[in-house]
């Protein structure tokens, strides 16, 4: 029978232990004190480990390193009153978006585009572009090394020969050659390299002999697939803690990319990363890709404007990007798009009076000419009362906005003056031969659009509009029509009320023609029915 171990003998083996984890920190200080090589350094630190009896990984080593470089340089001095501080900016790769020398984390969901557009930022790193869609690039990349156990060899390669950082050719015996860019390496979902000790260890011998390189890990799931780490688990960041350590020194920028949760609809990086937030939590900077408009359940998304949100202590720039056959292509300042997609949707979904009133406000600023509660009255026979709460509404959904004030005979008798009412759309710009201002007539972007290969927020051209010269019917009142749905959907259930003007047609609900909708336009917002023209329920997607 084995005899349990009495007190003084556990007192004894715990003794023992600790004076081997002393002997470990004095070495790890020997070693810190000897070399200035990270590489050697965990070698050195290995070795003494071994000879203490206590088995290290490259990972523990670098953690005891860590701490004696921490113990050998002590504490700083704490910066007092009169002291000159550096106040260096933040060092940027890819200005607003991506910082030079950091982690990054972009969360982003899946097939949105993510490896893509961080290998097109790279080619124009690496070809020394000043920039990319418009924002600064800040000094070149050594090399784009890309962890990317997501996707095969393949799918990597389109990537590669549309950024020009590969190319394809015909060899003499007739051979085809897909050859990649001397500044590109990367592993690929067939080598299936994990961030374990091992694969950290080759990625940061990479990066050693590749100093100031951009290293993209794609996906941090993928990637830690193997460790046994669930993505609820508090334990989720510690692969990405233990890389960054490991590249500690070495000049690289790492871009971690990561999915987002399935429910996300906005918000930021930390909120819509799918699993624990320590990952989130643990990078210097974290980046939100996500859809514009999102698609309706069970709907196909049509919209591939890209939102791009970053967040971090640094001043951020939100963008709004496209990937079309030419490559990418940028939409401008994310907060403006955002902005008119919901001025959009707010229009979308204005009904009966409310919707006839904002279109009365829109008509008539078409001239310039301003709304007040009076006007709105007189104009459907209401109350003034009633009016000015209409105009309040609207405005309070962001369509219009109060602009300032006139003084009416009820003012001069001791009344309030009447308040000013405009669009609230962004689309006024001066006019040269007036000197006054005139109103832009740019529509509302459409799903229309994009299946015209139109840009979105590019002003229709005369000759683009959807009239042609043959007509499928003709535009006259209560012509039955089909209407496009923000969701990308056509439906019955409408018909023209003024068709006087193709680029501005007016149309009503069947069965209830106080709903309207002005600024329709053929072939564009609006078309022939198809089928059951006047059923209601009748639904046609593209």
């Amino acid at each position: 029978m084995d005899s349990i171990p009495n007190d003084s003998e556990n007192t004894a083996t715990m003794q023992d232990s600790l004076d081997r984890v002393k002997k470990l920190k004095d070495a790890s200080e020997r070693v810190v004190g000897t070399t200035t090589d990270a590489q050697d350094r965990l070698l050195l630190l290995r070795e003494h480990a071994d000879e203490i009896g206590i088995s290290l990984s490259r990972t523990e080593a670098a953690h005891y390193l860590a701490q004696a470089s921490g113990r050998n340089v002590g504490v700083p001095e704490p910066k007092r009153g009169g002291a000159k501080l550096d106040v260096s900016p933040t060092p940027w790769l890819w200005e607003g978006v991506i910082m030079r020398g950091r982690q990054n984390l972009l969360v982003a969901p899946p097939k949105i585009g993510k490896s893509a557009l961080m290998v097109a930022m790279a080619s124009a790193a690496i070809r020394g572009r000043q920039e990319f869609l418009n924002l600064p690039i800040c000094g070149s990349i050594n090399h784009l090394i890309i962890v990317g156990t997501d996707q095969n060899v393949s799918d990597w390669w389109v990537l590669f020969e549309r950024e020009g950082l590969g190319r394809k050719f015909t060899s003499a015996t007739g051979e085809v050659i897909h050859e990649l860019n001397e500044r590109i390496i990367f592993w690929s979902l067939e080598d299936n390299v994990q961030l374990n000790d091992a694969g950290i260890e080759a990625i940061s011998k990479l990066a050693s002999e590749n100093p100031g390189s951009l290293i993209l890990v794609d996906t941090y799931h993928a990637c830690i697939a193997n460790s046994g780490i669930e993505e609820a688990s508090s334990d989720f960041d510690i692969p990405a803690r233990q890389l960054e350590m490991m590249l500690a020194g070495t000049g690289s920028t790492t871009v971690l990319i990561h999915h987002t949760n399935k429910s996300v609809s906005g918000g930021n990086a930390i909120s819509a990363s799918r699993g624990n937030n320590s990952l989130a939590g643990c990078v210097s900077w974290s980046v939100l890709l996500n859809w514009l408009r999102q698609p309706l359940e069970g709907q196909m998304q049509t919209d591939h404007r890209i939102a791009c949100k970053p967040m971090g202590r640094s001043k951020a720039t939100s963008l709004v990007v496209e990937l079309k056959d030419e490559g990418w292509t940028t939409h401008g300042s994310g907060e403006d798009a955002m902005a008119a997609e919901a001025l959009a949707d707010a229009e979308m979904n204005l009904q009966g009076r409310q919707g006839d009133i904002y279109d009365y406000v829109c008509r008539i600023w078409e001239n310039n000419v301003h709304s007040t509660a009076a006007d709105v009255a007189a104009q459907f026979n209401i109350p003034n009362e009633k009016a000015h709460r209409s105009l309040r509404a609207l405005e309070r959904k962001g369509l219009i906005f109060h602009d300032g004030t006139k003084t009416t005979v009820d003012s001069t008798l001791g009344g309030r003056p009447a308040i000013l009412f405009r669009p609230a759309k962004k689309e006024l710009t001066h006019a040269p031969e007036s000197g006054g201002l005139r109103e832009k007539r740019e529509t509302t972007p459409s799903h229309a659009h994009k299946r015209e290969s139109l840009s979105p927020i590019t002003p229709l051209s005369p000759n683009n509009r959807g009239i042609g010269e043959k007509q499928l019917i003709p535009i006259i009142p209560k012509t039955p029509i089909q209407k496009l749905m923000p969701d990308g959907r056509w439906v019955n259930g409408w018909l023209v009320r003024n068709g006087e003007n193709p680029h501005n047609i007016v149309i009503e609900k069947l069965g209830n023609p106080m709903v309207t909708h002005s600024n329709q336009r053929w072939g564009i917002d609006i078309r022939e029915c198809k089928a059951g023209a006047f059923s209601s329920d009748e639904e046609y997607e593209f």
